[in-house]
């Protein structure tokens, strides 16, 4: 299993429960950026709900995330900001890496790779319950990511 340093914690979560910050990194780090997908059992609620969309949890977020992975193997998520509220962890966070293969997700279901990189920034929303993430919401910016990718702006 991979472990999370846990001074990667964002200074800006101080004030939040160290378990609910490190739940939200360990997803981003561990789960995104290494692809430990068997940490996801531990961090997601069974009944996880994605932009309002209820899932079956852990693995709807391992479908998604072997397909990034798959699609731009180099990606990376660099939390930017972080900020808590209640059982709320708000990211702002740059996604980044190189469309090398195909994409079913955001618009690019498809499209053939085109071997550019991109980095957009995008704000992403956790509500955590019994301490695992049960909702998130996001708002993200696909069109520089696909103005980059399909020959707008590079990146």
């Amino acid at each position: 299993m991979a472990t999370t340093n846990p001074d990667s914690v964002p200074a800006s979560l101080s004030d939040a429960t160290a378990a609910n910050a490190a739940v939200v990194v360990r997803l981003w780090d561990e789960a995104f950026n290494q692809g430990a997908l068997e940490v996801l059992a531990e961090l997601v609620h069974p009944e996880f709900t994605n932009f309002g969309q209820p899932t079956n949890g852990p693995q709807f977020l391992a479908r998604l995330i072997s397909a990034q992975r798959a699609a731009f193997p180099d990606m990376r998520f660099t939390i930017l900001q972080a900020f808590a509220a209640g059982d709320w962890i708000l990211t702002k966070a740059r996604w980044a890496g190189t469309f090398v293969g195909p994409f079913p997700f955001l618009g690019l279901d498809g499209v053939a790779p085109t071997g550019r990189r991109f980095a957009v920034d995008h704000v992403h929303g956790f509500r955590l319950h019994d301490g695992k993430i049960a909702e998130h919401w996001a708002v993200r910016d696909d069109l520089t990511m696909h103005n980059q990718l399909l020959g707008g702006v590079s990146a």
